[in-house]
């Protein structure tokens, strides 16, 4: 999936998990980015805190989704607006 911030709108290849920690850390439930596909394994398999950065979904106000498919390429855009932040996550379908 690529993402692209509120800050840098260039599209970024990126590795999601929605990451839901058990209710004694006090995190609660967040979508968590990485560089690559190694950090988002070691982050998975030890616990390593290895993400470029997260998304805590209780601080999300609004989500928007679209469509587009010009040359039957279908693109999914989902659009996450944060109190703080903005972000986009684009999957080719």
């Amino acid at each position: 999936m690529h993402k692209r911030g509120e800050n840098l709108s260039a599209w970024k290849r990126r590795y999601f998990a929605l990451i839901d920690p058990p209710p004694e850390m006090n995190l609660g439930a967040a979508i968590y980015y990485f560089d690559n596909e190694k950090s988002l394994t070691r982050m998975l398999e030890i616990g390593e805190h290895t993400q470029k950065g997260q998304l805590f979904l209780e601080h999300v106000k609004k989500v928007r989704a679209e469509i587009h498919a010009p040359c039957l390429l279908v693109l999914f855009i989902v659009t996450c607006i944060c109190k703080r932040s903005y972000w986009e996550g684009l999957n080719h379908g």
